[in-house]
């Protein structure tokens, strides 16, 4: 190996050493939980300096700023391996989850669902019940 030269991604060991930690039903149930606690909720997107303009990021100031992010903290996913989830190319939800091995997973689907209407500006519960009329009630 060349002196000074990585041979692997840092945040793809930090996403595979961690893999066991996700249970996707259990991150749609906090999802789910979070909606009906905060159902009129309306994300707001955050400016990011380097993208130029505003971006939706899983985790802001050491807290779960998304619905999927805060969810996933719930149920017990590490807040390091979520911010981690910031720093991939595709920081989408469907990415993350194949990431784990659950992009043909049920929960996938409707958490794809889910981020999609939120990061276009519905309340969380609308989110999730428009996840749940085009995906099914997934974790219910």
């Amino acid at each position: 190996m060349k002196e000074g030269v990585m041979v692997s991604d840092p945040v793809v060991e930090t996403i595979d050493a961690e893999a066991v930690a996700i249970d996707p039903v259990a991150l749609v149930r906090e999802t789910r939980k979070l909606a009906e606690q905060n159902p009129d909720f309306v994300y707001t997107k955050i400016f990011d300096d380097e993208w130029d303009g505003y971006k939706c990021r899983y985790v802001e100031a050491g807290c779960g700023s998304c619905l999927v992010g805060q969810a996933a903290i719930n149920a017990g996913v590490p807040l390091r391996v979520v911010a981690s989830w910031d720093l991939l190319g595709d920081t989408g939800i469907e990415h993350v989850m194949s990431r784990y091995g659950f992009a043909d997973h049920p929960a996938t689907a409707w958490l794809i669902g889910v981020q999609v209407d939120q990061d276009g500006g519905a309340t969380w519960a609308g989110a999730v019940h428009d996840a749940d009329r085009n995906v099914g009630e997934v974790g219910a």
